[in-house]
């Protein structure tokens, strides 16, 4: 008998079941914060298609905030 192996296939943000870094530009991290603000996508699927954590979200609502402040 011959057993084979099945590959997973992962996400292009993810290299052997770990989290690669990524870079957001300042554009999509505003992309992402404006979506996550009007409600109509709930936030863990936005979460889960850019490979973010809430974490993440929460670093970019406070970038956001501090954007604002600096005006």
């Amino acid at each position: 008998m011959s057993v084979t192996k099945e590959k997973k296939v992962l996400s292009p943000l993810f290299a052997e079941g770990k989290r690669k870094r990524g870079f957001l530009s300042p554009e999509k991290k505003f992309q992402i914060f404006l979506e996550s603000q009007t409600g109509k996508t709930p936030v863990g699927k936005i979460l889960r298609r850019e490979g973010l954590y809430s974490t993440d979200l929460a670093r970019i609502r406070n970038q956001v905030k501090e954007g604002a402040h600096e005006r």
